[in-house]
């Protein structure tokens, strides 16, 4: 499959819905998806609906080659041969609004679009290879390939690499995880964040030590985990196991999601993080 060909196409389809984007932010109106039983009921926008609709568009001639899993429904043709197409060596991992509660409410523009390619390497598993997250209030992109981690803004282009900073305002990680983290309900959280794009932003901008995530929490979230952890980021999970980068090759994920258990991205030696895995071990749920 080529790879390079279908990132572009996808991520010009990002690009063109730009201003849609910035015009719908804190303007757009909530829905509320439904739980199917594997996660909490989320926030859907028509804006969502619309990114997904035009990557799917645009990468429209891949799709006999691709596995989908992504966040919205669509009866299209194309997304229907990519949602059932079990036969497929690629899977395509495709969050088109990262962030839609932020987005919806007008409070982070740290909102992002999250696009993730794994091969397949088992009968139920893949491999990430490829990553790209597009910030469109932004204009800039981090991309993940074979040769590391880039921040692309119009003009330049930069390859990232770990830094630490000592700033403990934001220790947090997404509310409706906790019980999943194996966290007791009395541990200390600041929600302030409201997306894991937006903490892979703010770590690679060093405004933040690192952050918390679920095992089990596969698909965009491992995206995001895995680009820190191709850049350098220590990723462990409370037991000190590292983070391995394979996702299921499922549609659906009701087991993997009901997994407990603490993954930290970035300075596990940090007070708050030092604080968490204590909890973690004193009181696992």
């Amino acid at each position: 499959m080529e790879v390079d060909t279908l990132e572009d196409r996808a991520l010009k389809a990002m690009q063109n819905l730009r201003q849609n984007c910035i015009q719908g932010f804190g303007k757009t109106e909530q829905q509320r998806k439904p739980s199917d039983g594997t996660r909490a009921s989320t926030i859907v926008t028509e804006l969502d609906k619309l990114i997904q609709t035009e990557i799917v568009k645009a990468i429209a001639g891949f799709a006999d080659q691709l596995k989908l899993v992504a966040e919205e429904t669509d009866q299209s043709e194309f997304m229907q041969i990519m949602k059932t197409n079990e036969k497929a060596e690629w899977l395509l991992m495709l969050d088109p609004l990262d962030g839609t509660y932020g987005y919806s409410i007008g409070k982070s523009n740290n909102y992002g679009i999250i696009f993730g390619l794994a091969k397949r390497v088992a009968e139920d598993e893949a491999k990430l290879k490829r990553a790209l997250i597009y910030y469109p209030h932004h204009n800039s992109l981090i991309r993940c390939n074979d040769f590391g981690v880039f921040r692309e803004k119009p003009g330049s282009i930069e390859k990232l690499k770990p830094a630490t900073t000592d700033d403990s305002a934001y220790h947090t990680f997404f509310q409706y995880t906790l019980k999943r983290l194996g966290l007791p309900n009395s541990s200390e959280v600041v929600f302030d964040l409201y997306s894991v794009a937006e903490m892979l932003r703010l770590l690679f901008r060093c405004e933040i030590p690192g952050f918390l995530s679920a095992k089990g929490h596969h698909y965009d979230n491992s995206v995001a985990l895995w680009i820190a952890q191709r850049a350098g980021y220590d990723l462990s999970y409370g037991d000190g196991s590292k983070f391995k980068p394979v996702v299921p090759f499922l549609t659906q994920t009701a087991n993997s999601r009901n997994e407990k258990g603490l993954i930290i991205a970035g300075n596990r030696q940090h007070a708050h993080f030092q604080q968490y895995l204590r909890e973690y071990k004193e009181k696992p749920l």
